[in-house]
């Protein structure tokens, strides 16, 4: 059975009950250049940089995979990339977040910003969407019942009133709806001593370096308990003191 060592870039994973060990050794980084014309490996960041197409990036996972398996086909290496998720995020989950921050917004009065990560933002795909919710209230609303409210007018004295509603009860708004959706999540490990809090959009690098240290699985089968900030303000200190303990 070929095993991964970490300490030397080795990435194993396992597929339908086969181990594959995934490595850019200085054989798979002579392929590489080989394989893409390069005068040398810095140049493959200007091919990276130009919207690879799929057959690049199914070349470059199966160069990587060449160097313990050296019978590895292009072909094989995208049946391999299929099957652990192949390249695209979970389109119902982007959706879904999205969603969420709308909701959010509306439950606290509050502007949301939803950052999304680069593989996000390139997503390729389709789902079934929603029907659209009609603000309350509306646009016609305020044109034939408009309301004047000088209070609301941020600035003095009224811009106090407005931070101390801002403390009392947006903010509190926000938090408890963060909590009752449980928009944080929170990964049980077996190590009780030790835990990480990282912001959501960190969490696949974090369980990338966790593997290549031996405490993680490709998966996000982690050792080290993990608390994911999807939310990363405002904090939910009841659930970060929860994990602490």
């Amino acid at each position: 059975m070929t095993v991964a060592n970490p300490h030397r870039g080795q990435l194993g994973f396992e597929v339908d009950g086969n181990r594959w060990v995934f490595a850019f050794t200085t054989n798979a980084l002579c392929a590489v250049e080989e394989e893409f014309d390069l005068k040398d490996i810095s140049e493959l960041e200007t091919v990276l940089a130009q919207s690879p197409s799929l057959r690049t990036i199914r070349k470059l996972f199966r160069i990587g995979l060449t160097d313990c398996h050296p019978d590895m086909s292009d072909h094989e290496a995208g049946q391999i990339m299929e099957a652990v998720g192949g390249l695209e995020p979970s389109l119902e989950l982007i959706m879904r977040a999205v969603e969420q921050a709308f909701e959010l917004s509306e439950a606290s009065n509050t502007p949301v910003f939803l950052q999304m990560r680069i593989r996000s933002c390139h997503v390729h795909g389709s789902f079934t969407a929603k029907d659209n919710v009609r603000p309350s209230p509306s646009m016609r609303d305020a044109m034939e019942n408009p309301i004047r409210d000088v209070n609301r007018i941020v600035l003095p004295p009224a811009s106090f009133e407005h931070e101390q509603e801002k403390i009392n009860e947006r903010w509190p708004a926000a938090v408890e709806f963060v909590r009752k959706n449980c928009l944080n999540e929170h990964f049980d490990g077996d190590k009780d001593n030790v835990g990480i809090i990282v912001q959501g959009g960190l969490y696949n690098t974090l369980v990338r370096t966790l593997e290549r240290l031996g405490l993680s699985d490709v998966y996000g089968d982690t050792r080290i308990p993990i608390y994911v900030l999807n939310v990363a303000y405002p904090l939910v200190n009841d659930e970060i003191e929860s994990f602490c303990k």
